[in-house]
């Protein structure tokens, strides 16, 4: 049987009181859960990214998340268990918050933290308000929002920053119209594209999250990263956090990928085309640099209509993202309204032939 790993965690107590201190979004403060009393700590910005360089020690962090860790609550005495790569947890006895020491951390430790800007009290009213405001989802659910488990979560993720030069080359096809005496005839004409294109890119977001996925994050973007800080674990206090999940070089070039197709649609939409006939393009990658940054964000999980659905929400801005159920009346709605607007156009398109 693998022996358990003792783990060295942190849990701040009141001055006044005893009581446990967690992070309290509306205040910035660490505000004690028994009397209240709130105290400041120091909160120190931080933007600043590190270079990005292939084979930085950042190693994968699947085997210390099988791994067994437990840390002694300094309140009761309990053996506190640490499940997958969460590394903050509360005592089941006393309720005492305790955040994971990141030297207990393998691979790489994070360097920033975008904190959470409100509670969960205002998080459903934000919530409440946000949905309001998106057409396809069902009256019903808008009206009265179905009970809801929710929790605030600092997910991890890696930024980057990349500089780019592009060349390209490739074969478009358009069709065009022509005079020919009395008569108007389309054509189809296919040209030739080449050329540079500089591109800069930056705090381009890759989560690194075992419980959020990519179309989650990119939902609830963007983050006003000026309002970043150099990781604490008091602001982490009372919340939930996990270590990242694949690690720098795995979401480098996912980010790169990714980075590719923006490219890709940058070059073409300089042009008026139908159909891409061929196309390639080759990039230079310079001033890369990265950051290990934790964003605030509150998960919501609903019952509705037979069926769990499961709704991020921005942590700092307060943005509704993925997951909200969707009205298929709605959907129907505005899919025939595009066929008759598209056939009108077609109708209007052959009068003036």
């Amino acid at each position: 049987m693998e022996e358990n790993i003792r783990l060295s965690a942190t849990n701040e107590k009141c001055k006044n009181c005893g009581g446990d201190l967690i992070f309290n979004p509306k205040t910035q403060n660490l505000d004690c859960e028994k009397c209240g009393s709130s105290f400041p700590f120091t909160m120190v910005h931080r933007t600043q990214k590190k270079q990005y360089k292939r084979g930085i020690p950042n190693q994968d962090t699947l085997e210390w998340a099988r791994q067994a860790k437990k840390v002694k609550c300094q309140t009761c005495g309990a053996e506190i268990e640490l499940h997958g790569l969460a590394f903050t947890s509360r005592c089941p006895y006393c309720e005492s918050s305790y955040v994971g020491d990141i030297s207990n951390l393998p691979g790489l430790k994070p360097d920033a933290i975008v904190p959470f800007a409100f509670n969960e009290e205002d998080a459903l009213v934000k919530f409440q308000e946000g949905i309001k405001k998106k057409f396809f989802v069902p009256r019903k659910f808008k009206k009265k929002l179905p009970k809801n488990k929710m929790v605030g979560i600092y997910v991890p993720t890696f930024n980057f920053d990349m500089d780019t030069s592009t060349t390209y080359k490739g074969v478009l096809e358009r069709t065009v119209t022509v005079r020919r005496g009395k008569e108007t005839v389309r054509k189809t004409e296919r040209f030739n594209i080449s050329g540079t294109k500089n591109m800069i890119h930056r705090n381009y977001v890759i989560e690194s999250a075992d419980n959020v996925n990519d179309k989650q994050i990119t939902s609830l973007l963007p983050y006003d990263f000026d309002k970043s800080y150099e990781y604490d674990p008091n602001f982490i206090r009372g919340h939930n956090a996990k270590h990242y999940e694949d690690n720098l070089d795995k979401c480098h070039d996912l980010a790169v990928k990714k980075i590719e197709d923006i490219i890709k649609a940058n070059i073409l939409k300089q042009y008026d085309y139908d159909r891409v006939i061929s196309y390639s393009q080759s990039s230079i990658y310079s001033n890369e640099a990265y950051i290990y940054r934790f964003l605030p964000l509150y998960n919501f999980v609903f019952d509705y209509n037979k069926k769990q659905y499961t709704v991020v929400m921005n942590g700092q801005t307060g943005k509704v993202g993925k997951g909200l159920p969707i009205s298929p009346l709605k959907v129907s709605i505005l899919v025939l309204l595009i066929l008759i607007a598209v056939t009108l156009l077609i109708i209007l398109m052959s009068m003036g032939d």
